[in-house]
């Protein structure tokens, strides 16, 4: 017969695998954590510029109002993806300029996400994507006039995925811990 204090180092053991194996990959939600505003990076044209006081809730992005090389002219806010999983948001877009801009999002490649139609003046939407561990995940705002004023881009309700561990993963893989340890003294007695 197995005694009482085998079964709970097994049981203990069992624990730490299951729960070691499962703190791998996670979603985070906000600019918090592996997404905290210190990770992206600001690129692109230098007319552009992005607001991250509302951060960790939001960011704001205006666009370039000016022509770069070729006639278009791009502000982005990116960063490479932890690891797979879903990358998601929320944005919202004013402006007083009639046309020309826009919103593009980096999903591995970069691809345009929101024309600014002729006369509008406010929009927005959600976004939703599949991304592999190594892509290039983010924004860019881009213009291709220069005149009447920036576009504004709001963007809120991140969630992107992480290798960080939940908070409850790590005090389930604790508690397993130190049960383990609590068995071992006690058979060392």
């Amino acid at each position: 017969m197995i005694s009482f204090s085998r079964a709970l180092k097994t049981l203990c053991l069992l624990c730490f695998a299951f729960f070691a194996l499962s703190a791998q990959a996670t979603q985070i939600s906000g600019f918090t954590g592996d997404n905290a505003i210190s990770t992206w990076t600001v690129g692109g044209s230098t007319s552009g510029h992005v607001e991250t006081g509302g951060a960790p809730t939001s960011i704001v992005l205006s666009e370039p109002d000016g022509n770069g090389p070729f006639g278009f002219s791009e502000t982005t806010f990116t960063k490479i993806a932890e690891t797979s999983g879903t990358f998601s948001f929320h944005w919202d877009m004013s402006t007083n300029d009639p046309c020309c801009s826009g919103l593009s999002v980096f999903n591995g490649s970069r691809s345009v996400l929101f024309d600014v139609p002729c006369c509008t003046s406010s929009a927005s939407g959600d976004y939703s994507m599949a991304v592999t561990a190594g892509d290039v995940i983010g924004w860019g705002v881009y213009s291709t006039d220069t005149c009447c004023g920036a576009d504004r881009f709001t963007i809120s309700s991140l969630s992107a995925p992480s290798d960080v561990p939940e908070p409850a993963t790590l005090a389930l893989l604790g508690l397993g811990l130190f049960g383990f340890t609590a068995t071992r003294r006690r058979n060392k007695k």
